[in-house]
């Protein structure tokens, strides 16, 4: 038997989740929870084999929890997100987790991430795999500009602006206020000089950010 926990902010979607990982008899979900300080506290106290952890937690990035949660033997991370910026998942593996599976997959994959997780192996889902394969492969080297360096939830940020969503319609997909993320603009554009948002899409292209 599998012990695993849920952490997602979003209620529907964490009980989808636990709804759907009740359905097989090898899991027991062991709790759940809706933001960083819950999960690490559930994860302190009940040590599941599988920390099944959503890429978008409020108040930080989930990358904040696996960097926390590392040095726990007891517990390997699965991120469960539709992100498939090669940073990103790159960022997401180095943090430490040991899962990386799409949103937009069968849950089949899921159940099968869960398994090979779960006996001490890793996994990511086949369209980001070539991502990291490459990334791997040309000695670690980012098309994101490292004299700008930028966090994941400010390149979050960047990638939902330069695709045209504004401020409310960013901060509902990321979880977020709208506050946050003109926080996170303004931080952007300072870090990278940007002016208008013309140039933050034109950055945005021309680091591979989102496609041209």
């Amino acid at each position: 038997m599998t012990t695993i926990a849920v952490a997602e902010s979003q209620a529907l979607v964490r009980e989808a989740l636990i709804a759907l990982l009740g359905t097989t008899p090898t899991l027991r979900v062991i709790g759940s929870a809706q933001d960083e300080w819950q999960t690490l506290e559930l994860v302190a106290r009940h040590k599941p084999r599988i920390l099944l952890l959503s890429a978008l937690l409020p108040q930080r990035d989930s990358t904040s929890v696996l960097h926390q949660l590392r040095g726990d033997r007891a517990t390997r991370c699965i991120v469960l997100t539709h992100h498939t910026e090669p940073d990103i998942v790159v960022d997401t593996l180095r943090a430490g987790a040991a899962g990386y599976v799409l949103t937009n997959r069968p849950s089949a994959e899921l159940f099968d991430c869960i398994a090979l997780v779960a006996a001490g192996q890793v996994y990511a889902s086949p369209a980001v795999s070539q991502h990291v394969f490459t990334i791997t492969m040309n000695g670690g080297r980012r098309r994101v500009d490292p004299a700008h360096p930028i966090t994941p939830r400010e390149r979050q940020v960047l990638a939902l602006s330069a695709e045209g969503f504004d401020c409310p319609q960013i901060g509902s997909r990321l979880a977020i206020s709208r506050r946050t993320v003109e926080t996170h603009r303004a931080n952007l554009m300072a870090k990278l000089s940007l002016r208008s948002q013309t140039d933050l899409v034109r950055y945005a292209i021309r680091h591979s950010i989102v496609p041209a």
